[in-house]
């Protein structure tokens, strides 16, 4: 699971307290929470992949011009511009690779959260509520 002092306290919150009214309230709140800071960390990583692949082809795109221009004017000195189109090309594919690594390891990472959801909830059932309203697209796990 991935545990940060919110998650623990979260979840033990829920288990200290009777009323069930203020169970709800936590795990609103938790919900809450955790999709405010989801949707932080996957746009912010997705911002930051996508400016990286835009400005490797904008600089490689102003290469080829370069190499296009000097090769006219100074034949050798295309190959500065050739090597820099590669270069910036290559960054380019990297960030895209990279962006669909995020994709898989979200995945994976899914999939060990919800083993390790079913394992907590085996040694406490009253988090099964809890979960069941955190991640409602996991549905009811055990």
């Amino acid at each position: 699971m991935w545990w940060n002092c919110q998650s623990f306290a979260t979840r033990l919150a829920f288990l200290v307290v009777e009323q069930q009214t203020f169970r709800d309230l936590i795990a609103s709140l938790a919900q809450q929470f955790h999709t405010q800071i989801v949707k932080w960390v996957t746009t912010h990583r997705g911002q930051i992949c996508e400016n990286v692949f835009l400005s490797s082809w904008c600089t490689g795109l102003g290469s080829w011009i370069g190499a296009a221009v000097s090769t006219v004017v100074f034949p050798p000195a295309g190959a500065f511009f050739v090597a820099g189109f590669v270069g910036s090309w290559s960054v380019g594919m990297a960030t895209a690779a990279t962006a669909i690594t995020y994709q898989v390891v979200d995945g994976k990472r899914d999939k060990k959260f919800r083993e390790n959801m079913e394992q907590l909830e085996k040694k406490f059932p009253l988090l099964r509520q809890l979960h069941a309203y955190l991640h409602p697209e996991l549905g009811t796990a055990g």
